[in-house]
């Protein structure tokens, strides 16, 4: 690895970098959503949204979005889809988002991508399904409320009143509060009224 004088950086270049010291610790807040099936408005993408997911030597585009909960009115961000689809499945994660928010497009083309999110950024809803995931670095441990097993994510437990616990005891000792993000794989189609 370069040191810093390596990287021959000129401060005039680089945007200031700041610390906010009142910021809360990282998984001190409760899960902004409940687990479950809720609609959405897609906000928009997030401010640096675009990066490339590489999947067994070939590169996929990723987008990282954000979304309005309209059950709580609560914001969930840095939701991620790609254009990698498995031979299993049948439509890549952001063909899902696509047909979730009945966006219809001839490819998936980083151009079309971003004209066709930016067209529906703040008025496009959809309907998915909200899990519960935590992961510790140190620990390399992992929980959801909807477990990729194969991959040895464990199952979050459930409390008396038979609810998810938001919290998760980890080996090293430490509790942090689970994660709400959006279940890739749980996108609803939309639903058209038909008049009679």
């Amino acid at each position: 690895m370069p040191s810093i004088e390596e990287l021959g950086l000129n401060p005039e270049q680089l945007e200031p970098g700041q610390v906010d010291y009142d910021a809360p610790e990282s998984g001190s807040i409760s899960p902004q959503v409940p687990v479950g099936t809720h609609e959405f408005l897609f906000n928009g993408l997030e401010e640096d949204p675009y990066s490339i997911q590489t999947v067994q030597g070939k590169n996929y585009l990723q987008v990282a979005y954000r979304v309005q909960c309209l059950t709580n009115d609560k914001e969930l961000r840095f939701q991620r889809v790609s254009t990698y689809k498995s031979e299993k499945m049948s439509n890549s994660l952001l063909g899902e988002l696509f047909r979730a928010l009945g966006i219809k497009v001839e490819s998936l083309e980083p151009t079309t991508v971003n004209e066709a999110l930016l067209g529906v950024a703040g008025r496009g809803t959809f309907t998915a399904d909200v899990v519960w995931r935590g992961y510790n670095k140190g620990t390399e441990e992992s929980f959801s409320t909807s477990p990729n097993t194969k991959r040895g994510e464990q199952r979050v437990t459930r409390n008396g009143s038979g609810d998810y616990e938001e919290k998760v005891a980890w080996a090293d000792g430490t509790t942090t509060y689970l994660s709400a993000e959006i279940n890739p794989f749980r996108f609803k189609l939309p639903t058209v009224a038909v008049a009679t």
